[in-house]
């Protein structure tokens, strides 16, 4: 059989950059798109691997695992949530394979499209699930001459309110925090507050939790975004961080972000 070195490598090109698109979808993970590329171009080069004289190992199910590691590693960073990415892109990457097996899925736009099917049937299945246990969206705030882009989780119970507007309160955690006030010292937010009020508005918001209550720094943002939506731009900042595992960074209050 002949195989067209340039055709492999733009049809796995594609396909990599469909799935790993899908992964970051699915897994609220907020990424710049020229990462999603290096990883699907890192694919791309390993497909070429395979077919080279004397390669053809590389094709087995070990190697190709740990190429897609590589590719998780690329397009999402040395992290805990990559292991989850990284089982979730081997998945879908076993799956297609069977899809193109089964339905004969042949030439280059029916097996990016079956990726694309794969993905979109994936995402409608996912959704339901995590909007039952909390939804993973990709947020943006901007707050002066700054702007962070992180990953919230949209929590139903969270119900963090301004006591005295009653508009909901986004929570943003300790790391992210310092990545958008400096170094503030957040577990004393009266001080920090007497350091913010000068050049934005900001107040103290009461919280209860099981962990204890207190008050937590906020600041009115410039601009927030939540699923690409403008959303409030009231936004608390904590001095823990809010998920060990760094799955995310950030709370909502579930549809009240819209």
């Amino acid at each position: 059989m002949t195989v067209y070195l340039d055709v492999l490598i733009a049809l796995n090109l594609a396909v990599n950059y469909t799935l790993l698109a899908g992964v970051s979808r699915l897994t609220g993970a907020v990424v710049n798109r020229w990462r999603l590329l290096a990883g699907a171009v890192l694919g791309a080069g390993y497909a070429a691997l395979t077919v080279m004289p004397g390669l053809g190992f590389l094709g087995g199910n070990l190697w190709r695992t740990v190429f897609l590691g590589l590719m998780t590693v690329t397009a999402f960073g040395a992290n805990r949530g990559a292991v989850t990415r990284g089982a979730l892109l081997l998945g879908f990457s076993f799956a297609l394979g069977g899809m193109v097996q089964a339905l004969g899925l042949w030439g280059f736009w029916p097996v990016v499209g079956g990726a694309a099917v794969l993905m979109l049937g994936c995402g409608l299945l996912f959704r339901g699930a995590m909007q039952h246990a909390g939804q993973l969206v990709p947020v943006t705030i901007s707050l002066g001459d700054k702007q962070l882009k992180l990953t919230a989780l949209r929590d139903s119970g969270n119900t963090l309110r301004d006591p005295f507007s009653g508009e909901p309160v986004m929570v943003v955690g300790e790391k992210s925090a310092r990545a958008l006030l400096g170094q503030v010292d957040l577990r004393n937010p009266a001080e920090a507050m007497a350091q913010w009020s000068a050049s934005k508005p900001c107040r103290l918001i009461p919280y209860h939790a099981l962990s204890g209550s207190g008050l937590l720094l906020a600041v009115r943002c410039d601009r927030v975004t939540v699923g690409g939506r403008k959303a409030g731009n009231l936004v608390a900042f904590s001095p823990e961080t809010l998920s060990g595992a760094d799955t995310y960074q950030a709370l909502t209050g579930g549809g009240a972000y819209g």
